[in-house]
């Protein structure tokens, strides 16, 4: 069963629009919540990954609670993104590891690569 015993409210009601325009615009809100949170992406689709984002953050010389604070996070929120090895990531997580990223590459002109035929991923200065 679904939240809030939304499979069985989806079976009552097949036409969302008979519940009037008040109760449709908050379903609808309802809806596009609960699809946002249970959408996840395979690690292959996260770049740069938590492990380049610490590397990248240790080159900088910067500490988790300065990172949160530029990123707008909090401190707990960059130990758990830095240390997240699962093979796929919600879209919450997802928006705080690219906050992170755009101060980086940003303020600290951290350039994140991807992995070539002579090497490996990393990270580096920007010249």
């Amino acid at each position: 069963m679904g939240p809030l015993g939304f499979d069985r409210f989806c079976v009552r009601w097949n036409n969302v629009s008979d519940l009037g325009p008040r109760v449709n615009g908050s379903l609808e809100k309802f809806l596009q919540s609960y699809d946002m949170v249970n959408k996840v992406s395979p690690i292959q689709d996260i770049w740069p990954s938590p492990r380049l984002i610490r590397a990248g953050r240790a080159l900088a010389g910067v500490d988790q609670a300065t990172l949160a604070l530029e990123a707008g996070v909090t401190r707990q929120a960059v130990s758990v993104i830095e240390t997240d090895e699962s093979e796929k990531m919600d879209p919450r997580r997802r928006k705080i590891l690219e906050a992170m990223q755009r101060v980086l590459e940003d303020k600290y002109g951290i350039e994140f690569f991807a992995a070539s035929q002579n090497s490996g991923e990393g990270v580096r200065f920007r010249k």
